[in-house]
């Protein structure tokens, strides 16, 4: 509120249904500098939205640099460029979102583990 940003930025913290908040967003953040697996990640790519992503490693598994998100450092002012880079250029795409979203489905995902469980 002290800078005014109130009609920019929606911090609704954890909430059970975060779909519609994301469904409606501009472009998806993720600052986060620890993250197991990103599922909040894959569910932004899955509706299909721009996001930036701090680096992490979990995330680092299956985030590809301008592929299918931004991924910046660990420093509040590359956060900074790369949000101010996707909102002043609406070009920019990112074509492995779709691929990406593939690899993590429960189908794609269950047989391995299936299979990892079964061989233990």
């Amino acid at each position: 509120r002290a800078y005014g940003l109130q009609s920019y930025f929606c911090l609704v913290g954890s909430q059970p249904n975060p779909y519609p908040y994301i469904k409606h967003a501009d472009i998806f953040v993720h600052p986060s500098r620890v993250e197991s697996q990103g599922i909040g990640v894959l569910e932004a790519m899955t509706l299909e939205k721009p996001c930036v992503i701090v680096r992490s490693k979990g995330t680092e598994e299956f985030v590809k640099d301008r592929y299918n998100a931004l991924q910046a450092e660990q420093s509040i002012d590359d956060l900074t460029e790369k949000i101010a880079e996707l909102l002043a250029d609406n070009r920019i795409k990112f074509p492995g979102q779709a691929e990406t979203v593939e690899k993590f489905l429960p189908g794609a995902i269950l047989p391995s583990f299936y299979k990892l469980i079964s061989h233990g």
